[in-house]
């Protein structure tokens, strides 16, 4: 796990950086890695506001990455029933504040955001097109592969 430069800060977001946030949803969704990634807008980002909903900042305070995570209790058969667990939901790096630990220190605080309040047991997904580097960064929190997905759209086959 890379090791988070000083200038950077983690916290949690507040209703005053929701549409800052929402704007950087909009620049994820622009680069298109995503499968089926919507933004959210600041009243989606409004109901997913808590403890575990944080930010990276540099050292001006701009906006550089987020992570939202949600306790569950949904019956997943890796985990014991009627037990929580947080799932990973969203994460996000602006692209020019990649490869400097950002990502790993969001994953570290919210992974700490669930401990802090008794939470063992984690999960993430992602539909990112480059899904081999998504696996090996999760796997660097020893996060274990699970189930995988795949799809076929015969109507985006050209003949």
């Amino acid at each position: 796990m890379k090791e988070v430069p000083a200038k950077y800060m983690f916290r949690n977001a507040t209703k005053d950086d929701l549409d800052k946030v929402a704007a950087l949803y909009r620049d994820w969704v622009s680069e298109a890695t995503t499968r089926g990634l919507v933004a959210d807008t600041a009243g989606d980002l409004l109901c997913r506001l808590g403890p575990h909903f944080i930010l990276a900042t540099n050292k001006d305070g701009r906006i550089v990455g987020f992570a939202i995570a949600e306790v569950s209790s949904e019956h997943l058969c890796i985990f014991p029933r009627g037990e929580n667990y947080l799932v990973l939901h969203d994460l996000y790096v602006t692209p020019n504040s990649r490869g400097q630990g950002i990502g790993s220190g969001l994953v570290a605080a919210t992974l700490q955001s669930g401990r802090t309040r008794d939470i063992h047991r984690f999960t993430t997904y992602s539909a990112n097109k480059y899904w081999q580097p998504t696996l090996d960064f999760y796997r660097e929190f020893v996060f274990e592969a699970w189930s995988f997905s795949l799809f076929l759209d015969e109507t985006s086959i050209s003949t």
